[in-house]
């Protein structure tokens, strides 16, 4: 993990991928807003090195074609049709600012007519994982579950349900229950199976 301390900050963000990949990481995420990373995971794809990447936030799979597995989408205009919608109307709390999959407010894909890039579909599809729930399945067939699942709401599933520990072994959400609006937007802590520690 390499922490740039910026939104936009492509040279840094270049150098940040470019030291993972040195270090033997082949998959790539980010939370900077340029297609930086991507296109660093194409230049080394192009060169015989398979990196994978997950876009963030914008469709950025046409910057790395060979590198972008899938990534996530945001509407901002979803959101910020409501917020203004809600401040005309005098109905607005910042407790609305909290769309998810269901409100399709995010979207799975790495572009917008793809979820999964076509290229990894059949490996994702040939690799198989056993869910406690939903028994021997692809990875491809979970990854669409899951996202099916979100789409009705956090009661059918949500990645912040406990229990979630940090990686000192502290429980950071019980089990059976999911973590409060406070909890995530205040995630200070890298979750188990994580290793390093978070700048300070």
């Amino acid at each position: 993990m390499k922490w740039i301390f910026a939104w936009v900050g492509p040279t840094q963000a270049r150098e940040a991928a470019e030291a993972l990949i040195a270090e033997g990481c082949d998959a790539l995420a980010f939370t900077e807003d340029t297609p930086t990373v991507i296109e660093v995971g194409q230049e080394h794809s192009k060169k015989g090195q398979q990196i994978y990447t997950f876009s963030h936030y914008s469709p950025m799979q046409s910057f790395g074609p060979d590198t972008v597995v899938s990534g996530q989408l945001v509407d901002w205009g979803i959101m910020y049709e409501r917020i203004l919608t809600d401040i005309r109307n005098k109905t607005w709390t910042n407790e609305d600012l909290w769309w998810l999959v269901k409100d399709k407010a995010a979207a799975l894909g790495g572009s917008t007519t793809e979820q999964i890039n076509a290229k990894f579909v059949p490996a994702l599809k040939a690799a198989m994982v056993t869910d406690a729930k939903l028994g021997k399945l692809s990875v491809y067939d979970l990854v669409m579950k899951r996202l099916e699942q979100m789409k009705k709401g956090r009661e059918e599933f949500d990645p912040f349900q406990g229990p979630i520990s940090d990686n000192k072994g502290t429980v950071k959400i019980p089990a059976g229950r999911f973590g409060t609006k406070a909890e995530l937007l205040s995630i200070d802590y890298y979750v188990d199976n994580v290793v390093g520690d978070l700048p300070r």
